[in-house]
């Protein structure tokens, strides 16, 4: 599998997610049962699939910190005994922050008596490289794959989705002057 993180930084992945979303909102009016698959809320930007993966990118001006949930993924079951700041083991206090206070909210279950985040793996890009605790095919498998198409450069991703999304070509068209 191509490691895509090798060039990715904040700013490239802030496009492809903005790419992504536009492509979205384009075929949703298509395909109106995928609406809940990518939002915004503020800085924050949320993947789901429909299969137990959920994701969500919290950008800040200058970093940013991603955190995922696998229900397929073995580290699901564990997740409820790890802390989820276990994945953000060697990252500086602002990612730690940012995470907790934006990102993790959007990953929280309930644990006993308790309501935490729940994930299976994490990321983080701070003066425009990439780290996490993980290796980029443990993330991809333990729920990084929800960024498939946001996780390859422009270029790239403009044609993945026009192909995952089969779109005609106006809305391909459309697609690139939006973006």
């Amino acid at each position: 599998m191509k490691n895509p993180v090798k060039d990715l930084n904040r700013n490239s992945l802030w496009e492809s997610c903005i790419l992504s979303s536009v492509a979205h909102a384009i075929m949703v009016a298509h395909y109106p049962e995928i609406a809940h698959e990518r939002s915004w809320d503020g800085v924050n930007y949320n993947r789901q699939d429909s299969q137990g993966g959920r994701g969500t990118i919290t950008f800040h001006s200058d970093y940013c910190v991603a955190a995922f949930r696998s229900e397929s993924s073995i580290r699901y079951s564990m997740s409820r005994f790890k802390e989820a700041q276990n994945y953000l083991r060697g990252a500086p206090s602002n990612i730690i922050h940012l995470a907790q206070t934006d990102a993790f909210q959007y990953l929280l279950e309930e644990k006993g008596s308790r309501i935490v985040p729940s994930i299976t793996t994490a990321f983080w890009i701070i003066e425009n490289k990439y780290h996490s605790t993980d290796s980029y095919d443990l993330m991809y498998q333990h729920g990084g794959y929800l960024l498939e198409n946001e996780l390859l450069d422009i270029q790239e991703a403009f044609d993945a989705l026009t192909e995952e999304y089969e779109m005609t070509k106006d809305q391909s068209s459309l697609l690139r002057s939006i973006f």
